[in-house]
């Protein structure tokens, strides 16, 4: 194994480092099933069916719509704001909401994140099978 600048080298044994000694095989219809699964998953976090429909009415506990809907601080801020002479209130309400934006951004990026990775999983699902066809005749 080649030695790393850090000097730290790879274990040689590592599990699967080499798919021909460790008996390691890739299945396209394998990654495919996987991706089915993480695609309900994120249905899950995204308030999207599979299918890319929305649902407001039937949107999962804990899904980016629900957190948009069930945290929304638009009305305790504004009661905030009105108090007059508190100086404290009105910080507390434009801390209030930058942290609701911030979360919402933050569990938008992580759905984001898993749909490119389960766009990644499809991929190399497709290119296992193609070249599995090729090489297996």
């Amino acid at each position: 194994m080649a030695q790393l600048d850090s000097g730290w080298q790879l274990d040689p044994n590592w599990p699967g480092l080499v798919a021909e000694r460790d008996a390691v095989t890739y299945s396209g219809d394998t990654l495919r099933k996987i991706a089915a699964d993480l695609e309900e998953a994120m249905s899950e976090l995204t308030g999207f069916s599979p299918s890319g429909t929305r649902s407001i009415s039937a949107a999962p506990h804990g899904s980016l719509i629900d957190l948009q809907i069930h945290t929304d601080l638009s009305m305790f801020i504004k009661e905030l704001v009105q108090v007059e002479n508190w100086p404290g209130g009105r910080a507390f309400a434009e801390a209030l909401k930058a942290g609701h934006t911030e979360i919402l951004d933050v569990y938008a990026q992580v759905n984001g994140k898993l749909e490119v990775a389960l766009k990644l999983i499809l991929e190399g699902a497709g290119t296992y099978t193609v070249t599995n066809m090729v090489n297996e005749g």
